[in-house]
């Protein structure tokens, strides 16, 4: 999925344009918190919310 398929999805519904609006208004004023990615392993299990 591209970073624009993304930010569609979530300008969908109403809560999750506030998520991303708020956090976008976060980093603007640099509130936010650089991370490393984690890679998953090749041999790693696929994630399933379901379980």
């Amino acid at each position: 999925m591209s970073e624009d398929d993304e930010t569609s999805y979530l300008l969908r519904n109403p809560a999750g344009a506030k998520t991303l609006l708020e956090a976008l208004e976060r980093a603007r004023h640099g509130e936010s918190i650089e991370r490393e990615l984690i890679e998953p392993s090749d041999d790693a299990e696929p994630y399933d919310p379901r379980e």
